[in-house]
């Protein structure tokens, strides 16, 4: 699994679009792969290592939430030996893009997911299917991922995903938002190093020297290039020199007295205490020392002009 989400993450830093359709297609092939029957998978399989199909999985909806509780609207109802789904889905990623389209569903409108959730894989061209086509985005365009109409759309029973409840137990739903996770992170990093380029090159007059050179943008580009995880090229370097500056800047010493750097009253010496390594509590004041309490409250901080 490791290996599956630094290339997810890898592919997002070159294009977002392109890895969040790898990760709904490998999702729906782990399911395939833990639930399905042993007919199932040389079907769909060879679908996909022979013709090259793609295949798409639609989860979400307009009045459900995923993140706070598994539960869908989509019905499935069985009649006879055909499944009939109706319902809405949000995001379908591929839309008429792929082959196959791996829908949950709630068999009989049951909302405890455990006994209720089906996995129906649909064809593109089923009878029934109907899209706004509304996809004006300003991320993630290439996926095209319009909401998604079921109408009376019977399918053969075969094309069910094992019982009912049983991808909740699959282990799948658990790593599926790490797929996201590798998109995003993929996202970041890629913009992160585009801004560090970016402030490279730009050079500002009349001063002509670099944006990387101004205190703030060292500041902005020093906090996103120390997270944890591996950092783009030429993060590391450009937030090394910020941290050396501020490293150089702590350890200067400073005189008791002296007037800090950004203005305001000199700093009372305290005995026994260097100004670098104050006592804790307020500053320039003995560890014991404590301020009256105030019987009223302070007075508002509002700038004058927001009066």
């Amino acid at each position: 699994m490791a290996t599956y989400i630094a290339v997810i993450r890898t592919i997002a830093q070159g294009c977002a679009s392109t890895a969040m359709t790898l990760h709904m297609h490998s999702t729906v092939m782990r399911f395939i792969d833990s639930l399905a029957t042993d007919a199932q998978k040389r079907r769909y399989f060879r679908e996909v290592v022979e013709h090259g199909r793609l295949f798409g999985s639609w989860g979400s909806e307009p009045a459900v939430s995923l993140s706070r509780a598994l539960l869908m609207e989509t019905v499935v109802t069985q009649d006879g030996s055909e499944y009939v789904v109706n319902g809405v889905k949000h995001f379908c990623t591929m839309a008429l893009g792929a082959s196959q389209y791996m829908v949950w569903c709630a068999l009989d409108g049951g909302t405890d997911m455990s006994k209720s959730l089906l996995l129906v894989l649909v064809p593109a061209d089923a009878p029934g299917i109907s899209t706004d086509g509304k996809w004006d985005t300003l991320g993630m365009r290439a996926t095209f991922s319009p909401s998604v109409s079921f109408k009376d759309v019977r399918m053969p029973a075969e094309a069910a995903l094992g019982d009912p409840g049983a991808a909740t137990r699959a282990g799948v739903i658990e790593s599926f938002a790490l797929g996201y996770a590798a998109v995003y992170l993929g996202i970041a990093e890629s913009s992160l190093a585009f801004a560090i380029d970016y402030a490279k090159k730009r050079i500002v007059k009349p001063e002509n020297i670099a944006v990387a050179q101004d205190p703030t943008v060292q500041r902005h580009v020093g906090e996103l290039s120390a997270s944890p995880g591996r950092r783009p090229a030429g993060a590391r370097r450009f937030g090394g020199e910020v941290g050396r500056r501020r490293h150089a800047r702590a350890r200067r010493p400073r005189q008791p007295g002296q007037v800090p750097r950004h203005g305001g009253q000199p700093r009372a010496h305290v005995q026994g205490h260097s100004d670098r390594r104050r006592p804790r509590g307020i500053q320039g004041l003995p560890r014991r020392a404590r301020l009256p309490r105030r019987p009223y409250p302070l007075p508002s901080c509002r700038p004058p002009w927001t009066a």
